[in-house]
């Protein structure tokens, strides 16, 4: 994806979602390499102008230093999540853990991201896409990931299978 491309995305979603200013969080920053940050309406849009895609992103939790402290306290949390599918854009989606600062949220930022290579044209497609990443998001920051992190293991893999099954009977992806 070029860098049009990817401005292009960041437009489109601007006008599906009816952003007005006070929906851009601060200005948008350029690195050396000519990627952005930005963001809008809730969502981050991190281009990568090495790798050419787009990371669109939805907040799950900041200050979370022990998830970089105790490694296997993540590697649980991505596990959740992957069992969990359903509540991860049904697998299109990973959970991303930044050790640095994101537009004012203090590290660690724990976010759910979905990256593109090729844009998507269709405004209602990506208004939808990126609806279902900010909800899954905020069902892990309000819900999820508090109730994850207090259980045992061998809980979340039996409840894993009816979430799903709940997930897939009402509210089945639309793309």
């Amino acid at each position: 994806m070029e860098l049009n491309e990817a401005l292009g995305m960041v437009q489109t979603w601007m006008a599906e979602s009816r952003a007005s200013r006070r929906d851009i969080a601060g200005s948008m920053t350029v690195d050396a390499r000519g990627g952005f940050l930005i963001r809008v309406k809730g969502a981050f849009f991190r281009y990568d102008a090495v790798k050419k895609k787009l990371l669109v992103s939805g907040l799950v939790g900041y200050r979370l230093k022990s998830l970089s402290l105790f490694k296997d306290r993540w590697d649980f949390l991505v596990r959740a999540g992957e069992r969990e599918y359903t509540t991860m854009m049904y697998g299109e989606a990973h959970f991303e853990l930044l050790r640095e600062p994101l537009l004012g949220l203090e590290p660690d930022v724990v976010l759910l991201t979905k990256a593109y290579d090729k844009p998507i044209t269709d405004g209602r497609l990506l208004y939808t896409q990126i609806s279902w990443l900010l909800l899954d998001a905020d069902y892990w920051f309000v819900n999820r990931y508090n109730e994850v992190m207090g259980k045992y293991e061998a809980k979340l893999i039996e409840e894993a299978k009816s979430k799903n099954e709940w997930m897939l009977k009402n509210r089945p992806r639309p793309w």
